[in-house]
């Protein structure tokens, strides 16, 4: 998922190491596409291809935005998707299943991606037993699934309480619809490919490219890079607004407060 996830030092000070593992996907017509391997899957696990959260989460909401419409229950939640990371692109998250030896350990990325789902309750509704928001992140070690979304924050991100920590080691947050996510994003995963080869064993269905022909044939100049992944990762300001989308929608990155706040 993160090509450059980093296991830090206790201060937070990313080591030269890497955690990735990827290969060579075919590109044949044979090859499943992301859309039917999503419908084929069980369970949302199913889906996880190590280092390439930002696929696994665009299967899962595809997965379940056109299972729920199936089931005439896409209406009872709003979806979105989030991209976690900061300007050093060094991030601590606690919990995560990279962790080789314990889950108390913790994995620093470049950038992780999650879905965060609220649940849309009508006005009449009287039932508050159920979690409002909850987060679905198939890298984690918490349960449950999906989880609730201030255990996720609080179990993921322990220490953003300290003084002592960083400034520039805290998290921020990318919040993107969920459809628009579906619609627009494209990558051709070239940022895996790396010095002759894969940094990770990339998924075995074909890339996901759909967003590519809406951003042709919206942009009057070339379209360079066959990927836009860039744009969600980075937490520049000057990115806040949004190219990939059908009109420009402000995506600007939120602190832990600012993220809680959207979504409490």
């Amino acid at each position: 998922m993160d090509g450059d996830g980093l296991r830090a030092t206790i201060d937070f000070i990313a080591s030269d190491d890497t955690y990735m593992m990827v290969n060579q996907s075919a590109s044949d017509e044979a090859t499943p596409t992301a859309e039917s391997t999503a419908l084929q899957c069980s369970s949302d696990h199913e889906l996880r291809s190590p280092c390439y959260c930002e696929e696994n989460v665009w299967r899962i909401v595809y997965r379940h935005l056109h299972l729920n419409m199936v089931k005439d229950t896409s209406s009872s939640w709003q979806y979105n998707v989030v991209f976690i990371s900061n300007k050093l692109r060094c991030c601590p998250m606690y919990m995560q299943r990279a962790a080789p030896n314990h889950p108390g350990e913790y994995v620093c990325w470049d950038y992780h991606v999650i879905v965060v789902r609220t649940r849309i309750v009508p006005p009449s509704s009287t039932d508050d037993s159920a979690p409002k928001t909850e987060v679905l992140d198939i890298d984690t070690w918490l349960t449950p699934y999906p989880c609730p979304f201030e255990d996720y924050i609080h179990n993921t991100f322990p220490y953003t309480s300290s003084r002592d920590v960083k400034e520039q080691y805290l998290p921020l947050f990318r919040v993107i619809d969920a459809t628009e996510y579906l619609k627009h994003f494209y990558s051709d995963r070239s940022h895996m490919f790396k010095d002759g080869k894969w940094s990770a064993l990339p998924p075995n269905y074909k890339p996901i490219m759909n967003g590519l022909q809406i951003t042709s044939e919206g942009n009057q100049e070339k379209v360079e890079s066959l990927s836009n992944l860039e744009y969600y990762i980075s937490m520049s300001d000057e990115q806040a607004t949004s190219v990939v989308s059908d009109a420009k929608t402000e995506h600007r990155p939120l602190s832990l407060d600012e993220f809680r706040l959207r979504f409490s």
